[in-house]
């Protein structure tokens, strides 16, 4: 073979082998790109997952208050008087004091009577002795159409009558006024603060320089009496009527009557 054929040849062969490194390092750059391909792409802009406000989304939000009263339905009354037994001392250091002697149906009965002529029917008096305080006892008196005065008058007659001959002293005494209709109490209320709200809303609006609009959202909470109770004092209510310690300390100072106060918060369109 010629010098030149060999030259030719030695040249051919060289650029096959030039090709064949190129696909095979095309191929291997395909194969490192590929991962980077499937990455995950770029998250979109976070504006897009929000809330973009809009002409009429603004709003002006007022609170009003309102309250009503009304006479009480019915008065509950709670007594309970504790025992005035002091025993002699036992000469035995090791003995245990004596207990009082238990309560009988004689020793409520005077103050019962009492309770009865001061105006309240036999039927809501309802006497027994005290579970918590051995010789003590409890009287629970309920009357209709409650005032002040026959109020003061029952509560002074039983203290009289339980305390007459020094055997039991005071404990104390508890007055709930209670109501046959809580919704129409609680209604007028609602609507006094209504009022409130749409005269406070307005104002607002005024010394903002804006027009309301439509009412978008309205709440309210009520609150009872002066032990701000969110329950309405029912006569049918079994935890009013049943239980003493849900019933505040007399006050021989307040009327007879039943007091809610009604709070009203409303959000309105504010026009510009």
């Amino acid at each position: 073979m010629s010098r030149s054929r060999v030259i030719r040849a030695t040249a051919a062969l060289t650029a096959m082998t030039t090709s064949l490194w190129i696909g095979t390092s095309s191929l291997g750059r395909a194969a490192t790109v590929s991962p980077q391909a499937e990455a995950a792409p770029t998250e979109a802009p976070t504006l897009l997952a929000q809330f973009a406000p809009y002409p009429g989304s603004s709003g002006i939000t007022a609170t009003g208050s309102g309250t009503a009263t009304a006479p009480a339905d019915s008065a509950l009354i709670y007594f309970t008087y504790y025992s005035n037994y002091y025993p002699t001392p036992s000469e035995d250091p090791n003995a245990p004091p004596p207990l009082p002697p238990a309560v009988t149906a004689a020793d409520m009965k005077p103050v019962v009577d009492a309770i009865v002529a001061a105006g309240v029917p036999a039927a809501g008096v309802e006497a027994t002795a005290d579970p918590s305080s051995m010789g003590s006892f409890r009287i629970r008196a309920r009357m209709d159409r409650p005032t002040q005065a026959t109020v003061q008058r029952v509560i002074a007659a039983a203290n009289e009558a339980a305390t007459k001959g020094g055997k039991y002293a005071g404990g104390g005494s508890q007055v709930a006024y209670l109501t046959n209709n809580c919704a129409a109490v609680e209604n007028q209320a609602r609507q006094n603060a209504i009022r409130d709200l749409q005269s406070r809303a307005t104002a607002l609006a005024s010394a903002a320089g804006i027009q309301m609009g439509n009412m978008m959202s309205i709440a309210e909470s009520s609150i009872w009496g002066m032990g701000y109770s969110p329950t309405c004092p029912s006569a049918s209510d079994p935890m009013v009527v049943q239980n003493p310690y849900a019933i505040a300390p007399a006050d021989l100072t307040v009327p007879p009557v039943v007091q809610v106060t009604s709070q009203v918060t409303a959000t309105y369109e504010m026009k510009r």
